[in-house]
């Protein structure tokens, strides 16, 4: 996210780059995102506040809500981040403002990522990169270049990929022009890429390397206060634990602990007690290790509710984001508060509706068989009677093209195994479909012939049950593994939803597949 932040502050250098006339703006601009955004936060979010009320064109209107999005992820409130990042978004798409499309969409990437949802990420991240392309503002062009690619490093970090990693970053590295009279902001570009590839070094184990770039970022760092300078300590501790210089290790590491007081650094601080507790558990005291342990994997919690909490306030929001441009303020409210209303409702119809549905089948089912031989006429009203019902079930309105975008999409992400991700939910799925709940349920319903829930619950146990028939080395795993990698949050809801599927529970359909194999061997 700090590179964003000089993106903007270089925006704000170049009055001309958008054709900004109002100087009064750019100063207040500037004076928030380069010295109020570090030392008074309220002020900063009151200064930011005020520029969305005077701005007059798009590109400040733009800036305005890009500079909120920035104060508040730096106060961990990722919610009304993602919010303004996306009222930003949506104004830069309307307008065909390709430059600034690239760098909401690359904060919507990074923030995504930040929160645990990688599918949304990686979609706002190719949205990024083209509009990038697209974009003629040559300065603008190569900084957002290297910020995509530095997000596609970090997705390669999560897959554990580090040489993908470290071949992305030494593109990046390439498009970094090397300048001796450079200000801070390049300078911080350069450091962070530095940093990166010594990060990807410390878990090639090519220590040697990751020395040398490491130390490379604090050079080029030097006096300029930036948060990039506890991820470094963090990564040369790491590297001091591996060539087994404990003490030294305990040095950097107690280093990051002043940067780890504010709010809005979760990440850091989960990754510094993740290093505290591989340092206590090396130096043999296993207490203090098992406590840090404890302090990162509570982070580690904190960050998956807050994915869900964003991917629902996302939700409730998303029909204020297409309003807000072309409607007053007060206008856009009320008829936002009239569709969430709606929403409950129409959510709550369409589960009364589902049961409904199943209890009329089956008392057709019993009819179909009691009027098997009564004449062609009662037949024939019975069918109508039938077809009737699946009418009802389809009164939701939806234009045909919008139905067959939303299918093509959802069949994309079922055959990218979108269900396998634990903390998958209708709202999330709505969201990368760039659709609604309503829509989302209604393809789900119609191509699927289940609910959300049980559709979900269906293809993880379809996939498990694949996946045990194929792979027989997982017939000797713990029902604790089989429900994970199914996407299950724990062994209790799998057994269940396994039990309701398959007629018996997965110890037993192990056993079974067990003796199958002994039968077939001997």
């Amino acid at each position: 996210m700090r590179f964003f932040l000089i993106l903007l502050m270089l925006l704000v250098d170049n009055d001309d780059v958008f054709g900004l006339k109002n100087t009064d703006f750019n100063q207040r601009y500037e004076e928030v995102s380069v010295s109020l955004i570090t030392t008074n936060v309220k002020q900063a979010q009151r200064i930011a506040d005020s520029l969305g009320q005077v701005a007059v064109n798009d590109e400040q209107r733009i800036m305005a809500h890009m500079l909120s999005a920035n104060l508040y992820f730096a106060t961990g409130n990722m919610g009304d981040a993602i919010m303004h990042a996306m009222n930003a978004n949506q104004i830069a798409t309307t307008s065909l403002n390709t430059c600034w499309q690239a760098i909401t969409s690359g904060f919507l990437a990074t923030a995504f990522r930040g929160i645990g949802l990688l599918q949304a990420s990686e979609r706002y991240l190719t949205i990024s990169n083209k509009a990038n392309e697209q974009s003629a503002q040559k300065p603008m062009y190569i900084l957002t270049k290297i910020n995509v690619l530095h997000e596609r490093a970090f997705h390669k970090f999560y897959s554990k990929d580090y040489t993908a990693a470290e071949s992305i970053l030494q593109d990046a590295r390439k498009l970094i022009v090397h300048d001796s009279k450079e200000s801070k902001k390049g300078i911080l570009i350069k450091a962070t890429n530095s940093q990166l590839l010594g990060y990807c070094y410390l878990h090639l184990d090519q220590l040697a390397r990751a020395d040398a770039m490491l130390q490379e970022t604090l050079q080029l760092i030097g006096d300029v206060a930036s948060n990039l300078q506890p991820y470094t300590y963090r990564t040369i501790a790491e590297v001091e634990m591996k060539k087994g210089n404990l003490q030294k290790a305990y040095e950097f590491l107690h280093l990051t602990v002043p940067y780890l007081k504010p709010e809005g650094v979760q990440e850091l601080k989960m990754l510094v007690y993740e290093s505290f507790a591989a340092y206590y558990a090396k130096v043999g005291e296993l207490e203090k290790s098992n406590a840090y342990r404890l302090k990162a994997t509570a982070l580690q919690q904190r960050r998956a509710n807050l994915a869900n909490e964003v991917s629902d306030k996302l939700f409730e929001n998303l029909n204020v984001l297409k309003d807000d441009y072309q409607h007053k303020y007060k206008l856009v409210i009320s008829i936002a508060l009239c569709l969430v209303f709606g929403i409950i409702i129409i959510l709550l119809y369409l589960l009364e509706l589902e049961n409904r549905r199943k209890v009329m089948y089956n008392r057709l089912k019993v009819k179909l068989i009691e009027l098997d031989n009564m004449p062609i006429v009662n037949q024939t009203h019975l069918e109508k009677n039938i077809c009737e019902i699946d009418v009802k079930i389809k009164e939701i309105q939806i234009s045909e093209d919008t139905e067959m975008r939303l299918l093509r999409e959802f069949n994309e992400q079922e055959d990218a195994l979108f269900f396998l991700e634990k903390n998958v939910s209708l709202n999330s799925l709505a969201l990368i479909l760039q659709s609604n709940q309503r829509y989302t349920s209604y393809i789900i319903h119609k191509y699927r012939g289940k609910d959300y829930y049980a559709y979900i619950q269906m293809k993880r146990i379809e996939y498990i049950v694949d996946r045990l028939k194929k792979d027989s080395a997982l017939l000797d795993y713990k029902l604790s593994h089989l429900a994970d990698i199914s996407g299950f949050s724990n062994p209790s809801k799998f057994s269940t939803a396994f039990k309701q599927k398959m007629g018996i529970p997965p110890s037993a359909f192990v056993h079974l597949l067990k003796n199958d194999q002994s039968s077939s061997g001997s």
